[in-house]
């Protein structure tokens, strides 16, 4: 609702991170109200959009950046965690990371997996993972994608999908078709 309400508000083909940094702080709060701490969050977006126009607000150009330095000028903004970050990474600059959520984590200690703490963590030992498997090239688990980044961004998909409708913080397991195929495993 945050989202519709700022794109209400610019026209959809004005929404754009300069459009953002010429509007008053407390117009972008009661746009971002429905989202929560619309306080916290109305600066950091603030400092996002500040960072998008110094890069010229080109995507092209965050393609074009080493992955890690990608990473690190993102993870500097105030207000940018690791998964904001790597939404980032994923969607916007077309890079290809294992993005970690609250979904990945749950399915993953439901399927029985050892979870690390740290975000970092997790994420390298996935990406390995993808990198040693090579799904993307394995035509019965390739979900319709030839490239790692496409990959990475269905599965991502995917597991939200699938947390959203069956592993649920109450879970559906009977509805549940990775459940069902880990018993016969």
């Amino acid at each position: 609702m945050a989202l519709t309400n700022l794109k209400e508000a610019a026209g959809a083909s004005r929404f754009t991170a300069g459009w953002l940094l010429e509007q008053n702080p407390e117009e972008i709060k009661t746009w971002i109200r429905p989202s929560g701490f619309f306080n916290q969050k109305t600066p950091r977006l603030f400092a996002l959009a500040h960072w998008f126009v110094s890069h010229g607000e080109d995507t092209q150009r965050l393609h074009s950046m080493p992955l890690d330095d990608l990473r690190s000028e993102l993870l500097a903004i105030k207000g940018v965690g690791p998964e904001t970050c790597d939404s980032i990474v994923l969607y916007a600059a077309q890079k290809p990371v294992f993005l970690i959520d609250a979904y990945t984590r749950r399915l993953l200690l439901r399927l029985g997996y050892e979870v690390p703490r740290s975000y970092e963590s997790l994420r390298a030992n996935l990406e390995q993972l993808v990198k040693d498997a090579r799904p993307y090239e394995d035509n019965e688990v390739n979900l319709g994608t030839s490239s790692e980044l496409c990959w990475l961004q269905e599965a991502h998909a995917l597991i939200v999908e699938h947390c959203k409708n069956n592993c649920r913080k109450k879970p559906l397991c009977s509805n549940c078709s990775l459940f069902s195929c880990q018993a016969r495993i």
